[in-house]
């Protein structure tokens, strides 16, 4: 790993650390959903800008990938993101930031138990 990899490991580390105590200051203003939409739009004209001067093409160009889209997409970004805030307000940071990232454990042991 070189110097400017380490660098960017350091910075995300710290970014994603502090995400969630950000939101929780965050839902002091702003009601939850309200604070989430604002977020997502940000980071999604954030990352189309970046796209945009790499040319890399972002949006779906056909009906099929549209519809894979908003199939996909909407339950599982909306999903977490909506309920994941609404739980942030509920709960504290740390508590919240506990059950988020241990969320794929339970996901296992319930799709070995039903699945």
């Amino acid at each position: 790993m070189n110097s400017r990899q380490l660098l960017g490991l350091i910075l995300l580390t710290l970014i994603w650390g502090l995400n969630w105590p950000v939101m929780k200051l965050g839902l002091r203003d702003w009601s939850p959903l309200w604070f989430r939409a604002i977020t997502m739009a940000g980071g999604a004209l954030v990352l189309l800008i970046y796209y945009w001067r790499q040319g890399i093409p972002v949006l779906p160009r056909s009906k099929a990938q549209w519809r894979s889209v908003v199939v996909l997409g909407l339950p599982n970004v909306m999903g977490w993101h909506g309920l994941s805030i609404i739980g942030v307000s509920l709960l504290p940071a740390g508590r919240a930031a506990i059950l988020g990232f241990t969320m794929p454990v339970f996901t296992v042991l319930l799709a070995v138990l039903f699945l």
